[in-house]
């Protein structure tokens, strides 16, 4: 009797040697004995490799991401000055090739700096590039505004003005060149010169440059070209509003450089 008490015992044992040794192993387990299921997670360790590889991935992509974020504005901004020149040559096919008509530069005193003013609230007239939203030239309000844009004159801060114009000035993000020569104030129309400008980035001030590297110019025979390096016309832009005599001045030498800049 003793003897087969102590069979059991030491069956007992080993089938408990043997379960403790199937379960660090991950072994299957003796007949009879059920396991607990192993529950399958990450070690700390591997936890902090894995974060350490998407922070490292994330700072490698992100330079990459925008850039091609930055590409695709400039795409959108081109094409948004390609729908206005074609909306310009509209307009100066029914008014005897004559451009949109500017008040900024009929005054006795030209305002080259409000240019990309598309509305006069205190006269409540559509103005410049406004007009050819006025005849449904161009009748997108988005293709008024760049994405690139960080300044004040955003497209959601202007839409409801755009939609019921009241007495609030509306400004776009681009820079028309008038309808008059800056210089001489002569009557300029669209087939003065192939190679003048008629569009550009915002110039009013320096947070009205679209692009900090360039900027998108569209040409009177219809083409959107980009010159690249515009550190040099930034310099010369002011932080905010100034004079009419400023204006002129200041705006005057600040086209000269770009007509000098797209012509090499």
């Amino acid at each position: 009797m003793l003897m087969a008490d102590q069979s059991v015992k030491d069956g007992f044992y080993i089938r408990k040697r043997n379960y403790e040794w199937q379960r660090r192993y991950r072994l299957s387990s003796p007949p009879g004995v059920s396991l607990p299921p192993r529950r399958a997670g990450f070690s700390l360790i591997e936890l902090l490799v894995v974060l350490s590889v998407t922070v490292m991935m994330t700072g490698l992509l992100l330079p990459a991401m925008s850039q091609l974020r930055e590409s695709a504005h400039k795409i959108v901004c081109a094409s948004n000055e390609r729908q206005m020149g074609q909306a310009i040559f509209m307009y100066a096919h029914g008014n005897k090739d004559a451009l949109p008509k500017s008040t900024a530069l009929t005054g006795k005193n030209n305002i080259p700096q409000e240019l990309m003013r598309t509305y006069i609230g205190e006269t409540r007239r559509w103005d410049g590039l406004g007009v050819l939203y006025e005849f449904r030239y161009c009748g997108a309000i988005g293709c008024f505004y760049c994405p690139s844009h960080l300044g004040d004159h955003t497209f959601e801060r202007y839409l409801n003005d755009w939609l019921e114009p009241s007495v609030n000035d509306i400004y776009s993000n681009y820079h028309y060149s008038g309808d008059r020569d800056w210089k001489s104030n002569i009557l300029r129309n669209l087939y003065s010169d192939s190679e003048q400008a008629l569009v550009t980035d915002g110039l009013r001030t320096t947070s009205d440059i679209n692009h900090g590297t360039g900027m998108n110019i569209l040409y009177a025979d219809g083409s959107v070209r980009w010159l690249e390096g515009v550190e040099d016309i930034i310099e010369i832009l002011p932080d905010g509003q100034i004079s009419a005599r400023e204006q002129t001045r200041k705006y005057i030498g600040l086209w000269d450089l770009v007509e000098t800049r797209r012509r090499r």
